[in-house]
């Protein structure tokens, strides 16, 4: 019996123009008339995920959004942050210093602003406007860095990015878990830290066994989600790392697959 519902955003919940539609905004407000909770996981920042919230009645019931790839959790109707997990600052310090000369371009979020050392890239503002942020440039970050970053996420062209992820991958792979979002964004974040944390933080929440929750994603930012989740859901559009770890594959963020699978496995079946 599914007791807890966690979705991604990007390729999952939203359509390629960056909506909701209404049947599968429709299945999900029914899932939580019949007392299914929800919880968005994203990597955007917390500012990014409110609209998605709100269109989703989470102001009406009591769920969670996971946010900047399961670092910071937030209870959506009393604005409290249940989990808050860092960085080690020198770490990150050592990170910034060590991706100068790559051509990379660097995104921090932290209390509702976006920093960044090149704000002229078409993927830094597109990443600013998807999380409402107040964009804040400094030029040399790694002089810059006045608080400890829940992650940090590296961006740039495929044939910039790649080669530059196997050196960082190299360097500090054993300091932090380096996770790759939506093809173009590489993101340190803290070891042992993932939307899977998350997943398993609301669920001792509300008492509910892992088995009984169900998680839909499709990036390799959603891989230990899918495979943490009781029955983990990968959209057709997911990466092929996360097609095979999925207990299912449903129709595409383009063609309903959330609304499609809650339709056909868990609206007749529950209790």
């Amino acid at each position: 019996m599914i007791k807890l519902i966690v979705l991604d955003i990007d390729g999952t919940l939203v359509n390629d123009d960056k909506e909701i539609t209404e049947r599968t905004k429709s299945a999900l407000i029914k899932a939580q008339k019949m007392g299914i909770k929800l919880a968005i996981a994203s990597g955007r920042a917390p500012e990014g995920i409110r609209r998605f919230a709100e269109e989703l009645d989470f102001d009406k019931y009591e769920n969670f959004i996971s946010a900047q790839n399961g670092t910071i959790l937030v209870d959506f109707q009393t604005k409290e942050v249940l989990a808050n997990h860092l960085l080690d600052y020198e770490d990150a310090k050592r990170i910034l210093k060590f991706v100068k000369g790559m051509g990379l371009s660097i995104l921090i979020y932290h209390d509702n602003k976006v920093y960044t050392d090149n704000i002229s890239n078409y993927l830094v503002k597109t990443t600013v406007e998807e999380n409402n942020g107040v964009i804040t440039e400094k030029k040399d970050l790694l002089d810059n860095l006045h608080f400890t970053p829940n992650n940090i996420v590296f961006t740039g062209r495929k044939h910039v990015l790649e080669p530059a992820m196997e050196k960082i991958g190299a360097e500090f792979g054993e300091v932090f878990d380096m996770v790759l979002t939506s093809g173009i964004y590489y993101e340190a974040m803290p070891q042992g830290i993932s939307k899977a944390t998350s997943l398993k933080d609301i669920a001792d929440i509300y008492g509910i066994d892992v088995k009984d929750t169900l998680a839909f994603g499709d990036s390799d930012n959603d891989l230990q989600l899918i495979k943490e989740a009781g029955i983990g859901v990968a959209m057709a559009n997911a990466t092929e790392n996360v097609l095979e770890v999925a207990d299912y594959i449903t129709l595409n963020n383009n063609e309903d697959g959330i609304a499609d699978y809650l339709e056909r496995y868990v609206f007749d079946k529950q209790d």
